[in-house]
């Protein structure tokens, strides 16, 4: 050893580093029982203990071994890892090391060519602070066997997994050990395709999501994915649908997996088949992916609004409309009769409504909606409605500035704003990172933290919106005139009314039309016929009992549905201001028409010239 100091210090002196021996025997000292892991014939004779038992068998691609010893009263542990080389070998195994609490007092790895391939040795020394910490790595050590065996064998997808980091490796192994002792008895092609979905389920969720919930809960849900998708197939695309409870760091979440073929189903549908039968439901998490052969997996995560779980009454009756539903467009979504959509709806409906609210309350009023998501992004349309500034600072300026300035949230697009007498209109496209958020529901609270900073208290009017239909609602089904319909048809009815016409329409007019879309399928039903057209006109009354015309209503039932006739009612409408909604009974369907014009009913003979003219269209 002495010669060894020895030859040390001439070579520091070459280098012109000052240190006398007693310095370098110090510093020697730090690592030098980490060395006789490492020195001479003992790595040696391991390393080549490794390669003969590599070669030997062709059906063992990791081999490990462990040397237990002590030095100066100190327990260490050297762990020697043989495997296929690839990027993340050295960084799978010491970070599970570190991941699992223990100290790594030294550590090396080389590439040996070996006959054909390239193999990596990494070898790992760890040294424990006490007794307890030593049993502790015993206890343990039968699973650090099983997590290094799999860990260190390289593939494309470890190398995506390790690169989001550790944690999603880690979990990836519990994962697989999991669910391992319930598909024992699995043929090995399952089990291959099984172990993929496990890797795809990793990577397209976040971080956060994940260490949010067990990785017992995370298996059952994959199991669940992997079953219904074979369900799919099996079963030629009935749609699959089970709800059960969950625990979440959070929270608990009642958790609704739907699978189905994706021209059966989508996930707009099915949450606006969950809004519908949970009026006050709070989405916590939404998550859908479409396989190759064409079968989507849909996950959604909820609570009420009082943060309650569904109730098992609530979670049947979800079931079956959820096991019933087929995917059709939202042709009830406002309707334009003049061909344009996107935006320029939401300036004709949406943005009136936000005005007259905040011209009634003086409120200012704020619209976040969801209108993209995928695996990276949220996309969000922010619509304010707010006074104009004294200052003449717009409220635009405002927003971009402590937007950009925000963590997780960037600006896409943004709209001019427009100014409606006293009145700004803000409009911007979002995008928001996952990644950045715990949950939907957390970056829902950060634009609406960024906003009361900006605009001072506000009205989501969203959040008001469904407030309103949980009210309206109760109204309805409590009505005399409802008597001896179910509640169930009234929902079917109310919520496929368009939104925003819900939020600004009259309660008479609401009611009106849910009675004679009732009324009309009543008649249908009871005249055997395939076809009806009726036609209304909606009041509201005055105290002093005078009747103010609000709107004609137009009611088309058939007994299954006809996409043809679109076209055709299209050219009817040419100079009318339209709003359609379209109410599905089963295979039977009724279509309101909302007709007015500057703002009125139509005249009548104007409104029986329509009727005749849709009853010519669809026979």
């Amino acid at each position: 050893m002495e010669i060894k100091i020895k030859e040390i210090h001439q070579k520091l002196l070459a280098r012109n580093k000052e240190a006398n021996l007693e310095e370098i025997e110090q510093a020697y000292s730090y690592f030098k029982n980490a060395l006789n892991f490492f020195a001479g014939n003992e790595e040696l004779t391991n390393l080549i203990s490794l390669l003969l038992d590599y070669k030997k068998s062709s059906s063992v691609s990791t081999l490990l071994n462990f040397e237990e010893n002590k030095y100066n009263d100190e327990d260490y542990v050297s762990i020697s890892i043989l495997s296929g080389d690839w990027p993340g070998l050295a960084d799978s195994c010491t970070g599970l090391i570190h991941h699992l609490g223990f100290n790594i007092h030294y550590v090396r790895g080389m590439i040996i060519p070996f006959e054909n391939e390239n193999l990596g040795y990494v070898i790992i020394v760890l040294r424990f602070a006490d007794k307890q910490e030593y049993g502790h790595f015993q206890e343990l050590k039968p699973r650090i066997i099983h997590i290094l065996q799999y860990i260190s064998i390289g593939m494309k997808s470890k190398e995506k997994i390790l690169s989001s980091g550790n944690y999603k490796l880690f979990l990836l192994n519990d994962l697989i050990r999991i669910i391992q002792t319930e598909i024992s008895s699995w043929n090995e092609d399952l089990k291959r395709r099984i172990t993929k979905e496990i890797e795809l389920f990793i990577m397209s969720r976040s971080t956060a999501y994940l260490q949010e919930r067990s990785p017992e809960t995370i298996a059952e849900q994959i199991l669940i994915n992997f079953s219904f998708h074979e369900k799919t197939k099996a079963t030629h695309g009935k749609i699959q649908v089970r709800i059960k409870d969950i625990d979440s760091q959070q929270q608990p979440l009642s958790n609704i997996t739907i699978a189905g073929y994706a021209g059966q189903i989508s996930l707009d549908s099915c949450l606006d088949s969950i809004r519908k039968t949970i009026p006050d439901m709070i989405i916590k998490y939404n998550k859908d992916f479409t396989s190759p052969e064409g079968i989507i997996i849909i996950q959604v995560e909820m609570v009420h609004q009082n943060e309650s779980l569904l109730s098992e009454v609530e979670k049947e009756e979800l079931i079956n409309q959820l096991q019933n539903l087929s995917r059709r467009k939202r042709l009830y979504d406002v309707f334009s009769m003049d061909g344009k959509g996107g935006i320029e709806n939401e300036l004709r409906i949406i943005i009136p409504a936000l005005v007259k609210e905040y011209q009634r309350s003086s409120t200012p009023q704020v619209l976040i909606d969801l209108k993209r998501e995928t695996d990276l992004l949220l996309e969000f349309r922010l619509m304010v409605v707010n006074d104009t500034e004294e200052d003449n600072q717009s409220i635009s300026a405002k927003l971009i500035s402590i937007i950009q300035a925000s963590r997780g949230v960037q600006i896409k697009t943004i709209v001019p704003p427009r100014i409606i007498g006293n009145v700004e209109v803000t409009i911007f496209d979002l995008e928001a990172l996952k990644d950045a958020f715990s949950s939907h529901e957390d970056i829902y609270e950060h634009l609406k933290q960024q906003l009361t900073e900006t605009i001072g208290k506000f009205r989501d009017f969203d959040e008001g919106m469904r407030r309103r239909d949980i009210s309206n609602l109760k109204l309805l089904v409590k009505s005399p005139e409802f008597a001896g319909y179910s509640e169930e048809q009234i929902k079917q009815i109310y919520f496929n009314l368009d939104d925003f016409y819900r939020a600004g329409a009259f309660f008479e007019e609401i009611t009106a039309q849910t009675k004679f879309c009732l009324d009309t399928l009543k008649e249908a039903r009871a005249s055997g016929k395939n076809t009806l057209v009726k036609g209304i006109c909606t009041y509201r009354f005055l105290a002093n009992q005078t009747k103010i015309p609000l709107s004609s209503i137009i009611a088309v039932f058939l007994a299954k549905d006809r996409a043809e006739l679109l076209p055709k009612w299209i050219e009817i409408f040419p100079s009318t201001e339209v709003t359609m909604s379209k109410i599905p009974f089963g295979l039977e369907v009724v279509y309101l028409f909302r007709l007015t014009k500057e703002k009125k009913a139509l005249e009548d003979n104007a409104f029986e010239n329509l009727i005749t003219e849709i009853e010519k269209a669809i026979t």
